[in-house]
């Protein structure tokens, strides 16, 4: 960074369930509704509960994540197959697709808007 530019920060709050994944490294992304974040932020992990933070990581990559429904995704404003929606689950800490789309259903229903964001 050059002269007084100032990097962002992003904090992520977690369920207890999401905690372990997210401090081992084996979680890597979060999807959210609501949080802004661009590559090169920092990403400030917290637990839910305290606010306290965990671990720091800098922000990789962002994308555009639309769920219509249980069976489909649109990702940047492509239709996903179901094995992208695997690999995408596994990789926030989910079994499977379909596990995954049940908690965005019963947390925030359908159509769902976030963002993938990467670390």
């Amino acid at each position: 960074m050059e002269g007084n530019e100032k990097q962002a920060s992003v904090t992520l709050r977690y369920e207890s369930w999401k905690v372990p994944m997210v401090k081992s490294g084996a979680c890597r992304q979060t999807i959210r509704r609501e949080v802004k974040a661009k590559i090169g932020d920092v990403l400030l992990h917290a637990y839910k509960t305290s606010g306290k933070s965990f671990r720091t990581d800098v922000c990789t990559a962002t994308r555009h994540a639309l769920f219509l429904d249980k069976s489909r995704l649109v990702i940047d404003g492509e239709h996903v197959s179901l094995n992208t929606r695997h690999a995408l689950a596994r990789a926030d800490g989910f079994r499977n697709a379909f596990e995954l789309a049940e908690f965005i259903g019963r947390t925030y229903g359908f159509p769902f808007y976030g963002t993938v964001i990467q670390w």
